[in-house]
């Protein structure tokens, strides 16, 4: 708070009463007002008592109203008054003798009085009044209602559940909330989220809902009112904001979402554990008015919730190969049907039955294609502590192929509920290709929790095209069973005749009318397979980082159907289909077996 005091610089002896004394130059001149009646006005009205009888003159007079415009009082009134007087003194003593005493004790008084007023004037002429800053308290943050202040703002950053559940970050102190639990949260043991308290609107934070952040100086004032100052001073201001981030087990910041995300919203076990990251800025804090205003700098810091809703018992959500060709990342008006009844748009592959292995997607592979299996009530990193730390998974039985296990490349390695799983197994330059069908289980916890039997292996030959008899020699010669495929081992789309060029083939899927294939798991009709590679893992391509270590460069190959006009019918793995050509045109070559 800032205060004044006047210290009074004493006047020269040597200087006449009625001359000001100059003001010396390091001292700053009053401005508070009118000065008051202080110690030494009275000092100095006591010493000049004895010279009110020569102050009658009218010079006395002039110097009052000299004295008066210089320092700017207000004695107008003052002069008049005296020289009303002044006649009258005059009158008086033309009158009787009686009347002298009255007369003097008038002039006396009178006197008194202006004397007086020449003295409060040349307290500001001749004294030098200085106003001094007297230093105050500055302002402070408090968490227990003043008793003690806090050097940071970590108090801030707890978290509430909407069922009474809360919890606060440790720190040196814990004064806010004495009674509430220090948050021991991690990825391996997150906040179990019931049913009462697994929507994203059940978080309470002192960032109100819909928003990502809000400035400390509104969390610090009114209604929470964490700041004081012992002199009283006002208008407190806090620099800085506090902010709260989401986070999905991928580490995809989610934040923009939650935003708009209804207050029914639930937190999603397949997408967990979630991350909430509450945060604060270093913080400088003051006041408007008072001396010091300023109350030094608040340590900010932040603090990471991990969460997750409840599960009974880990599970898998789904089996995600490449997502592009379905409803997602198509336009669906114009390619419709394009995710099957096992197919969750944007997901990937719904388990149909854990424990039966041909109901499950994989039912085609080739070298370095890969998958993601999406688990919930755990992260893949426990999934591969339960591994030991092996990242290679055996075929309960079948040969060729082994599972390379892994955390998701490019996931947060702690929270990521992605398993990257992929295919190892014969390519075009492998000595050995041997294949046999295959039947693979993933356990977590010594329980299985997924399961998938690969009943077709392929091998493309990478970077090379071929025209038709060019591919059907490269399987011919590749022994071990190896072929150039059918339509039906790469896509399941049926053409009767409805497509642009009139080409029309019935090996896909019956009575469906669609150009392109539809996202299903491969199945066996009167021992015929209906579907193939394209159909479970999308666009087989090495291009757009889909998958980027596989032989599968182009997106068309050779088939072995010929027609009676003995055009070639190829297969694209685009989503486009089947078409017909000549033969002589090079497309790329792909062998499979059996």
């Amino acid at each position: 708070m800032l205060k004044y005091s006047c210290i009074e610089a004493s006047q020269p002896a040597s200087q006449p009463a009625s001359q000001p004394a100059s003001q010396p130059a390091s001292q700053p001149a009053n401005t508070l007002g009118e000065p008051s009646l202080s110690q030494g006005n009275l000092s100095c009205l006591s010493q000049q008592t004895h010279l009110i009888d020569a102050l009658s003159s009218s010079s006395v007079i002039e110097q009052l109203q000299v004295n008066s415009h210089l320092n700017q009082l207000p004695f107008s009134h003052l002069t008049s008054h005296y020289q009303f007087k002044n006649n009258q003194k005059v009158s008086q003593e033309k009158a009787t003798t009686p009347n002298k005493s009255k007369t003097l004790l008038f002039k006396r008084s009178t006197w008194l009085g202006l004397s007086l007023l020449l003295c409060l004037n040349n307290a500001e002429a001749l004294s030098a009044a200085t106003a001094s800053i007297i230093h105050g308290n500055p302002p402070y943050v408090s968490f227990d209602n003043g008793q003690s202040k806090a050097t940071n703002l970590l108090e801030l950053l707890s978290l509430k559940l909407s069922d009474g559940r809360e919890w606060i970050p440790a720190t040196n102190v814990n004064l806010l909330k004495p009674n509430v639990p220090v948050d021991n949260s991690s990825p391996e043991s997150p906040i179990i989220l019931g049913s009462d308290s697994d929507k994203f609107s059940d978080m309470i934070t002192f960032v109100p809902q819909n928003t990502s952040s809000i400035e400390l100086t509104k969390v610090l004032n009114a209604p929470n009112n964490y700041w004081g100052d012992e002199d009283g001073d006002g208008d407190f201001t806090a620099s800085g904001n506090l902010t709260v981030t989401w986070y999905d087990s991928t580490g995809k910041d989610i934040s923009s979402l939650v935003r708009e995300y209804p207050p029914t919203r639930k937190l999603e076990p397949c997408n967990a554990p979630y991350r909430l990251v509450i945060s604060a800025n270093n913080s400088d804090i003051e006041t408007k008015y008072g001396v010091p205003n300023k109350g030094g700098s608040l340590t900010g810091g932040s603090h990471t919730y991990y969460l997750r809703p409840e599960v009974t018992e880990p599970y898998v959500c789904f089996a995600q190969p490449a997502v592009p060709w379905d409803p997602v990342t198509t336009n669906a008006a114009l390619y419709p049907d394009l995710g099957g009844p096992d197919w969750s748009n944007g997901n990937g592959f719904i388990p149909q039955d854990i424990h039966n292995p041909g109901k499950n997607f994989p039912s085609t592979g080739s070298n370095n294609l890969h998958f993601d299996l999406i688990v919930a009530g755990m992260t893949a990193k426990q999934m591969m502590n339960s591994y030991s730390g092996n990242n290679t998974i055996n075929a309960e039985s079948g040969t060729g192929v082994i599972l390379d296990v892994r955390v998701k490349p490019g996931d947060n390695q702690d929270t990521s509920s992605r398993l990257r799983v992929t295919l190892k197994g014969p390519r075009v330059d492998t000595a050995n290709k041997t294949f046999s069908p295959s039947t693979f289980r993933i356990n977590y916890a010594g329980k299985e929790i997924y399961s998938f039997r690969l009943e077709r292996w392929y091998i493309a030959k990478p970077a090379v095209v071929n025209t038709f008899n060019e591919a059907w020699n490269f399987c011919s010669t590749m022994g071990y069973g190896y072929r150039l495929p059918d339509a039906s081992d790469l896509t399941n789309v049926t053409l009767e005749g409805n497509d642009l060029n009139g080409n029309y083939w019935s090996g896909g899927i019956p009575g469906r009318k669609e150009p392109h294939y539809r996202r299903q798991l491969s199945y066996r009709s009167n021992g015929q397979w209906v579907g193939g590679l394209t159909n479970e893992w999308g666009f087989t391509t090495k291009e757009n980082g889909l998958y980027p270590d596989s032989d599968w460069l182009d997106a068309v190959f050779w088939t072995t159907l010929v027609r009676e006009n003995k055009h070639m019918l190829i297969a694209s793995s685009q989503g486009a289909g089947v078409g017909e050509f000549t033969g002589n045109e090079t497309y790329s070559a792909v062998c499979v077996m059996p």
